[in-house]
């Protein structure tokens, strides 16, 4: 017959309640780490038009990589980016109206974390059905479809880059792109506190980042476009301008 001492009771209690401890430490921290498995990305929804799908400059029907694909790549894990850029499509109107377009239809059923909107390149071709007020009318239903499918979403204006003059004499419409159309975008951000990555100034001042067709971006151009879209995001709560990296 083993006889069991009071030190022995004692040990066999101290190792009983360690195990026990060491228990409970284990079952607290389950549900955090399931949750922290179990969360869901944050969601990037890129809307536009060949700017953000990614054409090159060179050639209409080549694609180099594309601003949502870089920004995917400096954002990492966590975040689950979608380019719903459109060749062709205009904010106010033409063939292409973007709000009525399958990408828009898809990043609005996505209820976005974070909306990019860059749009207005091709407005500024459209010719004689040009309209200033349907062009603000277009973006207000835009911002609020975006609003509408995520209130808590953050909404990120990006101005279209420079026209400049080519072969096509696109750069004849930046006339309509200078004096109307960047203008509202950036009112527009300031009336409703949203971020604006100035694109339009970046590439006043870098013309380099517009290749040979004076419309669509050289790669440096594209790569320089997802560091400011990452850098928005980065960026302090209060709503600020980006350009060239500075708040």
């Amino acid at each position: 017959m083993t006889r069991i001492s009071g030190d022995m009771k004692r040990k066999a209690f101290i190792r009983g309640g360690c195990l026990l401890a060491a228990l409970c430490l284990l079952l607290a921290l389950l549900p955090a780490a399931a949750s922290a498995e179990d969360a869901a990305p944050v969601s990037v929804a890129c809307l536009g038009d060949s700017l953000t799908f990614g054409l090159s400059a060179g050639d209409s029907q080549a694609r180099v990589i594309p601003y949502p694909a870089r920004l995917a790549g400096l954002l990492g894990e966590g975040y689950q980016v979608f380019n719903l850029g459109v060749c062709g499509a205009a904010l106010s109107g033409g063939s292409q109206r973007y709000r009525d377009l399958d990408a828009c239809a898809k990043g609005l059923e996505l209820a976005a974390d974070v909306y990019y909107i860059l749009l207005g390149t091709n407005d500024s071709v459209l010719g004689e059905t040009w309209d200033e007020a349907l062009f603000e009318e277009e973006l207000d239903r835009l911002l609020s479809a975006c609003r509408g499918a995520n209130e808590e979403a953050r909404i990120i204006l990006i101005t279209p880059p420079v026209l400049f003059p080519a072969a096509g004499g696109v750069g004849s419409f930046s006339v309509r792109l200078d004096g109307a159309i960047v203008p509202i975008l950036r009112q527009k951000a300031e009336d409703e506190g949203l971020t604006l990555v100035d694109f339009y100034a970046e590439t006043l001042e870098k013309p380099e980042l517009v290749g040979a067709d004076g419309v669509h971006l050289s790669q440096a151009g594209y790569d320089a476009l997802a560091v400011l879209a990452f850098e928005s995001l980065e960026s302090a709560e209060e709503p600020d301008t980006l350009k060239g990296g500075a708040a």
